[in-house]
C-alpha cells in the first residue's frame, strides 16, 4: 500500500523513517530500500541510523530514476539492469546516428548545424539532444508515443523553425527506438499495463517487501504513477516535507490576484501568508501533483508542529505553518538575535565568500563577521 507522510520539519520525518525501518524486512537477506534525493541526505540518514540503532547495515541507498527502473526491470522481460534511455547512455547512441550524414539530409537546419561543428562540438549538442529526451519520457511521455507513430505533436504558437526541429527529433526517436527494439511501447508503459492487468503477491516479480521514498523536493508525474502502482504490491511509503498544516493550494499573492480579478480568473483564490504565496510555488505544486496522482492513498499529517522559540526565525515559520499574515509593526527583533540575516552582495561571487565567512564563523562558534568586510584571502 502507497501512504503519504506530512510534516513541517525534516528531522520530524527522519524520526519517522528511522522508527518504521527499525524491524527491517522479513527477510534478513533483504536490504532496507530508501530513496533519496542527495548524497548529503543520505550520509545524514546513515548517521542518524547508526547513532539511534547502533549500526547502519544491510540499507540499500538509491536515486528514484534508477531505483524505478530496476523494479520495472523485475516485471517487464528483457529489460537491462541499466536503462538504455539514460541521458549518459543514449548520449553515444545520439552520437553516432549524427554522425551519420544521410540522417540529417532531410533536415536543412541541422545540416547546416552539423556540418559546422567538429566532433567535440557533436558530441556536446549529442549530451543536450540526450538530457532533453529524457526530461520528454519523463514529463511528455505522449509526445514520444506520437512520433513513434509516425504523428506530430501539436505546439502553440508553432513556428516553421519549431515543426523543423520536432520533425528531426521524432525521426531522431524513432530511429533510437527502432535500434533498441521497443518501437511499440516503452517499458514504463509495459509495466503500468502489466501491473493493471496482473493481480498477485510481490514473490511473483521478485519486488522488495517495502521501500521508502525520503524527502524528494518533486517528482514528475511519471513516476508518481509508477509509484502508485507499486503501491498495490509492496508497502511504499513516501516522506513529503510541507511548510503549511492548512489547505494552501489556492493561495496566490496580492499583486497577482489583482492581476486574476481583471481577468476573471479569481474565483476560488485568495491571499495568504505572502512569503508561502510568492515563494512556494513549487513545493506546491509538488504536493499537489503527489496528492492528486496517489489516488485514495492514506495521509499521515500528524507531524505539524510549531517552533517553541521566540526568535525571529521561529515566529515567521509559525505563521507560514498556520497560514497567517504577519501584521505589521508585530515582530520585535530581541537583541542578539540573528535568526534571520540579510546580505546585500554585489556578485556571486562576493555572495559565496559571505556565506563562507558566516559558516566558518558558525562553525568556530563565534560571532560572524560583518559582510562589510572585504576578504583578501580563502580562510
Amino acid at each position: 500500500m502507497l501512504k503519504l507522510t506530512f510534516a513541517n520539519h525534516y528531522e520530524t520525518l527522519r524520526d519517522e523513517l528511522l522508527s518504521a525501518v527499525a524491524s527491517g524486512p522479513a527477510s534478513p537477506f533483504a536490504a532496507e530500500q530508501i530513496i533519496i534525493p542527495s548524497v548529503a541526505l543520505r550520509r545524514d540518514l546513515t548517521l542518524s541510523m547508526a547513532t539511534r540503532h547502533g549500526v547502519c547495515a544491510n540499507v540499500e541507498f538509491a536515486y528514484l530514476a534508477q531505483w524505478l527502473w530496476r523494479q520495472i526491470g523485475k516485471v517487464v522481460p528483457g529489460i537491462d539492469s541499466e536503462s538504455p534511455f539514460a541521458a549518459p547512455v543514449l548520449t553515444w547512441r545520439i552520437f553516432q546516428i549524427l554522425s551519420d550524414p544521410r540522417f540529417a539530409s532531410g533536415f536543412p537546419r541541422l545540416t547546416n548545424y552539423l556540418k559546422a561543428v567538429d566532433a567535440v562540438a557533436r558530441l556536446d549538442f549529442a549530451t543536450r539532444v540526450a538530457s532533453l529526451f529524457e526530461q520528454y519520457m519523463t514529463y511528455r511521455p505522449e509526445w514520444l508515443a506520437d512520433w513513434a507513430a509516425g504523428k506530430s505533436v501539436s505546439i502553440k504558437n508553432e513556428t516553421a523553425n519549431v515543426a523543423e526541429d520536432q520533425a528531426w527529433q521524432a525521426a531522431l526517436w524513432r530511429t533510437i527506438t527502432s535500434q533498441l527494439g521497443t518501437e511499440r511501447e516503452h517499458p514504463a508503459s509495459r509495466f503500468l499495463k502489466t501491473v493493471e492487468m496482473t493481480a498477485g503477491a510481490t514473490d511473483r516479480f521478485g519486488l522488495p517487501e517495502a521501500a521508502h521514498v525520503f524527502c524528494l523536493p518533486a517528482m514528475p508525474p511519471l513516476y508518481i504513477d509508477i509509484l502508485q502502482q507499486l503501491g498495490r504490491w509492496i508497502d511504499l511509503r513516501v516522506y513529503v516535507l510541507n511548510p503549511c498544516r492548512e489547505f494552501w493550494f489556492d493561495i496566490v499573492d496580492r499583486r497577482r490576484l489583482g492581476y486574476m480579478n481583471v481577468r476573471g480568473e479569481a474565483d476560488y483564490h485568495e491571499t495568504g501568508n505572502p512569503l508561502l504565496a510568492d515563494w512556494g510555488q513549487q513545493t506546491k505544486a509538488h504536493i499537489e501533483l503527489v496528492l492528486e496522482r496517489s489516488g485514495d492513498a492514506p495521509v499521515d499529517d500528524g507531524g505539524f508542529a510549531e517552533q517553541t522559540s521566540d526568535t525571529l526565525l521561529a515566529r515567521l515559520q509559525n505563521t507560514i505553518l498556520n497560514l497567517v499574515d504577519i501584521a505589521p509593526g508585530s515582530l520585535v527583533t530581541e537583541p542578539g538575535d540573528r535568526s534571520i540575516e540579510i546580505h546585500v552582495c554585489h556578485s556571486l561571487t562576493r555572495e559565496l565568500e559571505v556565506l563562507q565567512d558566516q559558516l566558518l564563523a558558525l562553525l568556530a562558534g563565534s560571532n560572524p563577521p560583518s559582510p562589510l568586510r572585504r576578504r583578501t584571502s580563502w580562510s
